[in-house]
């Protein structure tokens, strides 16, 4: 029986965004601390229903752009940017929501690095890709998660600078 080319496309999709995980980690740990406590101080659903509604509202922008950059092509690049910022964004929630997941699966274990959580974490949100379509659902909603605490990250980040440079 020969395996199917969705299933190693979803495979290499969370292999993928866990090995992104684990360099983002390493190479900006101030970010990825702060990605953390945005993803440990908010609530699940919280960071899930801010998350869905900035994922349609970038939907929208992007489906807008890219109709209006049909009749004036110049103006794709709008598209464009809306999907960079959209993966950016999605960058800062996966540096704090991966080894959340991770953590939980090894507290049992006791203490444990960020590094070997980072990787069960994506091995874990990996493994459900395999259980079409209620892991991939599951993907989906932590993904939409990881938006919305990549929101509350920028959030949080901006609100901490407006609060240093204001003179009390």
């Amino acid at each position: 029986m020969e395996p199917k080319p969705g299933l190693f496309f979803l495979l290499c999709v969370g292999a993928g965004l866990t090995a992104f995980a684990v360099w983002g980690r390493a190479a900006f740990p101030a970010l990825a601390a702060a990605s953390a406590r945005a993803a440990d101080g908010n609530s699940a659903w919280r960071s899930f229903w801010i998350g869905l509604v900035n994922a349609v509202t970038a939907f929208l922008l992007f489906a807008l752009f890219a109709k209006i950059g049909e009749a004036i092509a110049p103006l794709r690049i709008l598209a464009l940017g809306v999907a960079v910022v959209v993966a950016l964004v999605l960058f800062r929630g996966i540096l704090g929501l991966w080894p959340s997941f991770g953590h939980r699966i090894l507290a049992a274990e006791g203490a444990s690095s960020d590094l070997h959580a980072t990787l069960a974490g994506g091995a874990l949100l990996t493994g459900f890709l395999v259980f079409f379509p209620v892991g991939t659902l599951f993907f989906l909603y932590v993904l939409i998660r990881t938006l919305g605490v990549g929101v509350l990250q920028w959030v949080e980040s901006r609100n901490r600078n407006v609060k240093e440079v204001t003179p009390a």
